[in-house]
């Protein structure tokens, strides 16, 4: 997907200009209409692909009933190893 969206976002005079647009026309409009329609559930995650020339976006909902499904929260922080003290219980 990333080299179909740098040739499609590429054009020798403006340089990466169009790829913004080529985002929004082909990611944004896809993904935002599925998240009207529900499709995309809380947690969910979104890959997209490349295939036979076209971008396809796959939607991953997470189980809400099964707690090993859910995926880690991922703030951007680095974690902090939990001491012994934390996880004893009083």
């Amino acid at each position: 997907a990333r080299d179909m969206i740098a040739r499609e976002g590429f054009d020798p005079v403006y340089g990466a200009r169009p790829l913004k647009r080529f985002l929004q026309h082909e990611l944004e409009s896809r993904i935002g209409r599925s998240l009207i329609a529900g499709d995309v559930g809380e947690r969910a995650t979104l890959e997209v692909d490349a295939q036979d020339g076209d971008l396809v976006v796959e939607i991953r909902n997470v189980d809400p009933t099964d707690p090993g499904d859910a995926p880690a929260p991922d703030d951007g922080k680095p974690r902090e190893p939990k001491s012994e003290s934390s996880t004893a219980a009083t």
